[in-house]
């Protein structure tokens, strides 16, 4: 089974890249962070996932493991297809979709074009006890440490602000990556280190 792709990339978009392996030409849907990571001429290697359709097969890019773990467990959701998975990945963060469904919080995924709030609440109950499963070796460490206390209030906080729920939930997922803990801080110092965080264009 196709598991990388290396190649040189001839051609890309904010969703899809050509990448040149030994002559031949993968076309590949790409998750947000994928893109990024992909300019023409550029050497790259991605991870992928081939998915076979009357239409012919699909070959889903990614930027890492994490990023096609959390595709593969959206897959596993009643009525999410390939497409409405790289969808969410398009529009979040690995890293926010596992905080949003870690949290229970559906409202941090109705932000991604396609997922009404039905959709994000049955990703939720249908993932929450199970997406740890599959993850790369020490990712379920880093879940732990990107659970933020109080999260709920101070996204109800910054959304008062007139910041995006999804912008807020990345943005506290960014900051427990970064400190490691967020033991200690009270929903003040967690608003402040939001706001830095969101002001910063993170």
């Amino acid at each position: 089974m196709l598991a990388m792709v290396t190649g040189t990339v001839l051609d890309v978009t904010t969703q899809m890249a050509v990448v040149d392996v030994s002559g031949l030409g993968f076309e590949m849907q790409l998750t947000r962070k994928a893109s990024s990571l992909c300019s023409v001429g550029k050497e790259v290697s991605l991870h992928c996932h081939v998915q076979f359709s009357d239409a012919g097969p699909t070959l889903f890019g990614f930027a890492d493991g994490l990023e096609k773990a959390v595709f593969l467990r959206l897959l596993s959701v009643r009525g999410i297809g390939g497409k409405l998975a790289l969808q969410v990945l398009q529009g979040m963060t690995a890293e926010a979709v596992v905080q949003a469904v870690s949290f229970g919080d559906p409202s941090g995924l109705t932000g991604v074009p396609g997922i009404g709030k039905k959709t994000a609440e049955r990703i939720c109950f249908e993932l929450q006890e199970k997406m740890s499963e599959g993850l790369p070796k020490g990712s379920t460490d880093n879940l732990r440490e990107m659970v933020v206390p109080d999260s709920e209030t101070v996204m109800e906080a910054l959304e008062s602000l007139g910041f995006q729920r999804q912008s807020s939930s990345e943005a506290l997922a960014a900051i427990a990556k970064k400190r490691g803990s967020v033991d200690g801080l009270g929903v003040e110092d967690l608003i402040m280190l939001a706001l830095r965080e969101l002001n910063s264009g993170a």
